[in-house]
């Protein structure tokens, strides 16, 4: 790596948005900085940092008034190209008096430029913290917008195992804002992390990641996420405090253009608040669940209205791997849809989650002793059955975990199902698939698995698809 651009240095930034006012100025090898509004504060200069080391930014080491942040702002940029350092450790960045501010950022500030951390990225949690905004973009005069790229060949962790359930923290890989008058800077071009991602407590990640063409990306699955986690995502509640991951929280920039994110992972798990806050975007969980890898979360994965509009999540299911979806969707429920291309996926909903797509692998409501006291369906919009399989749980009493369909019902290949015994009294009949019109089924093969003596019988009515069993002459 060339030399020259191994060099961190650390800025201090203060930003006073009262009226027009968006000037700021940048203090550069000095402890005392002067600011547009006269304002001055001391900041114990950290000035060049040596390649690999390991970061650690922490505000009550230095400056801030009567130790408060207020709007001041901590800035670590660096020289153009790569740099690696070994560590990232954040904590400190907190205001007691007034909420909901970005209290630090590391900003990209030239074209071109990537970090690369070689272990983990920690933001520790506090009494009053705030947000780090780690990847800010930034807009540079007659160039345009400047997005940095992140890799973490380690883990990201928000908060750590044993804290106090109490206190709190954001870290955002991006943060939409009106600092300079233009909302749609948003945050990096790309960020990977090789390790997991971990959310304790009220911890909070925040990814500001999106496309900037405006294009919804819809039906569309990339190979390259904006987000992607190699390993795990791990929500860990502590007491009633649970964690959030807000997958875009970039709102409609100048010129209404709407940004769309989408994240690859390799499982979720634990429990937690899944959801979008951007403004009119549909933003894509991409579930890669690794052959052997499941997942297991049983927290809520929701669209989030807090902004307006029409905001939506849609999961896609790839990989040979399982992920289970323990707690079931009502009212407060993700709507962009779900496709399934591999490997099993596993939920229940008494509300439509938009549309399935049905394209391989294996789609199913929960069994029924996992569903609590919810009945075992998944209700879906229009479903698409292309190949694949759905899971079927038959209990006793006529219960099977079925899908509900309330809007078309259009099958191209065979109507295969995988189904699984929980009684060993079966009831007369079981309906495994409802809908609300009768679909044209006319030529269509109905396949399962093997159940040993006795044979499923497949019968269309008006109200949905049902089986019965008889068993086999010897």
């Amino acid at each position: 790596m060339n030399s020259s651009y191994s060099a961190l240095r650390i800025y201090l930034f203060a930003a006073y948005f009262s009226g027009a006012c968006e000037s700021f100025c940048f203090g550069v090898d000095s402890e005392f900085l002067n600011y547009a509004q006269g304002a001055a504060d001391t900041w114990e200069s950290l000035d060049v940092l040596p390649a690999h080391s390991d970061v650690v930014l922490d505000y009550g080491k230095g400056g801030g008034r009567s130790g408060s942040v207020c709007r001041f702002h901590n800035i670590l940029f660096f020289s153009p190209g790569e740099t690696e350092v070994k560590s990232v450790v954040l904590r400190n960045f907190s205001n007691a008096k007034n909420g909901g501010g970005v209290c630090g950022i590391l900003r990209s500030m030239r074209v071109g430029q990537k970090l690369k951390i070689l272990r983990n990225i920690t933001r520790e949690l506090g009494k009053y913290e705030e947000n780090f905004n780690l990847g800010a973009a930034s807009f540079i005069p007659y160039v345009g917008i400047s997005r940095m790229e992140i890799e973490v060949c380690g883990d990201v962790n928000v908060g750590r195992l044993r804290g106090n359930p109490l206190y709190k923290g954001s870290l955002s890989f991006g943060e939409w804002s009106g600092c300079l008058g233009n909302g749609d800077f948003g945050g990096p071009s790309r960020v990977l992390v090789r390790g997991d991602v971990n959310i304790f407590g009220l911890g909070e990640l925040r990814c500001g990641m999106g496309v900037e063409s405006g294009e919804s990306r819809n039906g569309k699955i990339l190979s390259r996420a904006e987000f992607e986690v190699s390993g795990e995502v791990n929500m860990v509640p502590f007491d009633a405090s649970y964690p959030t991951w807000i997958l875009n929280n970039r709102r409609t920039a100048n010129g209404g253009k709407v940004f769309c994110t989408v994240a690859k992972i390799g499982s979720l798990n634990g429990s937690g608040l899944v959801k979008n806050d951007a403004k009119n975007a549909l933003s894509t969980l991409v579930l890669d669940n690794p052959r052997g890898v499941i997942g297991v979360f049983k927290g809520r994965i929701q669209d989030d209205g807090s902004t307006g509009g029409d905001s939506k999540i849609r999961i896609v299911k790839e990989g040979e791997g399982a992920q289970y979806f323990e707690k079931p969707f009502g009212k407060k429920r993700f709507t962009g849809g779900l496709d399934v291309w591999d490997g099993e996926i596993y939920l229940n909903s008494t509300e439509s989650i938009g549309n399935l797509s049905l394209n391989g692998g294996v789609v199913g409501a929960l069994p029924f002793e996992n569903a609590g006291a919810a009945s075992p369906v998944l209700t879906v919009s229009d479903f698409n059955w292309i190949g694949g399989s759905v899971a079927a749980y038959l209990h006793r009493g006529g219960i099977c975990s079925e899908i509900r369909i309330c809007g078309d019902f259009k099958v191209r290949g065979d109507v295969s199902f995988v189904l699984v015994l929980k009684t060993y009294v079966l009831s007369e009949k079981y309906r495994l698939l409802r809908w609300n019109k009768k679909p044209d089924l006319n030529g269509a093969r109905f396949l399962s698995n093997s159940l040993g003596n006795i044979f499923p019988v497949f019968e269309p009515k008006k109200d949905g698809l049902y089986v019965s069993f008889r068993r086999k002459k010897n």
